[in-house]
């Protein structure tokens, strides 16, 4: 008998409203309606210091990018990131292994083609380097996971919104992005430990709720952090950060994730 893998899909925040009334408030991305520097916790002059700053980060606008492979970053890419100290160490950590986002992987289906094709350019995602611990969690009742995914991204300027600053919307779909991928590599863990995934499943974004505390720079290397806060029977709660690396947070997301049987 055939099984059907469940998948995890993102961006669908109407279906909380048939999962649960109680949130049917908060299924929205709470992005700001533009990417004015007003919009951000921090002093004002943050952002306008964006302007010049976002001129001296790591990766250069123009160089010649190789692209993912198969859902792998390239040699090219792993160089690249290796010249950066705070890559450097956690590409090296033992406490790290470097995993395959199958987002990344263009399908005949369309499925993940925003992330696959039309984020996968020189100017708006060039690279994504995902990492999951060496060493696995449990949830819940004992559950096996990965409680953690670390994404490394390389964004250039074409996801701009404000010069030289990332737009507040893609920056929330970094998080939710992010959020995805530690879900499907949990997914692919309990059918590794053979686990029977349950018939007709899918994981879908419930709500996101987003803080942004500084600017993004664009083009920049920066660091997402994917933490798995806690499972309710079939939701999931979990927190993912954007930050440059060097401990300079940038934005917050607080999520909840639900899994359900659904035909969509």
């Amino acid at each position: 008998m055939k099984t059907v893998v469940p998948r995890i899909r993102r961006g669908y925040p109407t279906v909380g409203r048939v999962i649960d009334n109680s949130f049917r408030h908060t299924n929205q991305h709470s992005v700001p309606d533009s990417c004015h520097p007003s919009h951000y916790t921090s002093a004002p002059d943050d952002a306008l210091a964006l302007l010049h700053a976002a001129d001296h980060v790591s990766t250069e606008p123009h160089l010649p990018i190789a692209m993912d492979n198969d859902g792998v970053s390239g040699a090219d890419t792993i160089q690249r990131l290796s010249a950066i100290p705070w890559c450097c160490a956690l590409l090296e950590s033992p406490q790290w292994t470097r995993t395959r986002t199958s987002s990344r992987v263009p399908k005949a289906s369309t499925e993940d083609a925003l992330f696959a094709e039309t984020l996968a350019t020189q100017r708006t995602i060039r690279s994504c380097t995902a990492l999951r611990p060496t060493e696995e969690s449990t949830i819940g009742e004992g559950e096996a996971c990965y409680d953690e995914l670390r994404v490394i991204y390389e964004i250039g300027e074409g996801v701009s919104g404000w010069p030289k600053i990332a737009h507040g919307g893609f920056v929330v779909t970094l998080l939710d992005e992010s959020i995805g991928m530690l879900l499907q590599l949990n997914l692919g863990l309990k059918i590794e430990k053979g686990v029977r995934p349950i018939e007709g499943a899918n994981v879908f974004t419930a709500y996101l709720n987003t803080t942004y505390k500084k600017p993004v720079p664009a083009p920049a290397t920066v660091l997402c952090t994917v933490r798995l806060i806690r499972r309710e029977r079939n939701k999931l709660y979990l927190r993912a950060t954007v930050e440059d690396g060097q401990g300079t947070l940038f934005t917050i997301g607080d999520a909840m994730f639900v899994e359900v049987k659904s035909k969509i």
